[in-house]
């Protein structure tokens, strides 16, 4: 297992020594849905993945990830879904990249914090092709799972649960204990 920083976009999901796991997938009120997704993810889902089925992303998010895993089971099949995974970076400097992307810096809440985790890490790939295809999520979506690269890359890391929560390394960005 490596050591990898998270970044914890909820602002409540964390804690040291917390270990993150697949949850299992329950859809109210839509039971086709609900199979569907079950047959795909046998094991269950991510936090993310559950924040996706039950469409808790912003729509262009939303959007975007559909077509990536849209474009992974039709391409990529032997890659890690992104519906199954908790995501890292290897450096601090990527990591706070991300955040400062994510979070603007008047978004004073409790999002934003950077954790240590440790996890095994089944895939990575260059984030900025989602900035640079970002009217064309299929072309993202392409690009990301064939490892296409920037001149800046800022790299993310698939992990696969469990993962654990080892601590936490920066407060949020703007708020004075930081």
């Amino acid at each position: 297992m490596d050591v990898f920083y998270h970044l914890d976009s909820t602002g409540v999901s964390l804690e040291a020594d917390k270990i993150l796991e697949l949850i299992s997938i329950t859809l109210e009120g839509k039971p086709k849905d609900e199979v569907r997704h079950k047959i795909r993810f046998p094991e269950g889902l991510s936090h993310f993945g559950d924040d996706i089925i039950h469409g808790r992303l912003k729509p262009l998010a939303l959007d975007r990830e559909k077509e990536v895993e849209r474009v992974r089971r039709a391409k990529y099949s032997y890659r890690q879904s992104r519906y199954i995974s908790v995501f890292g970076c290897k450096k601090i400097e990527d990591i706070e990249r991300l955040r400062n992307t994510l979070f603007p810096p008047w978004d004073n809440g409790p999002r934003g914090r950077i954790w240590k985790v440790k996890g095994d890490a089944t895939f990575h790939s260059d984030m900025k092709c989602f900035e640079t295809y970002c009217y064309d999520n299929t072309a993202a979506a392409d690009a990301y799972w064939s490892q296409e690269a920037s001149e800046k890359p800022l790299v993310e890391y698939l992990l696969k649960p469990p993962v654990t929560v080892l601590h936490e390394v920066l407060g949020h960005p703007y708020s004075p204990d930081s």
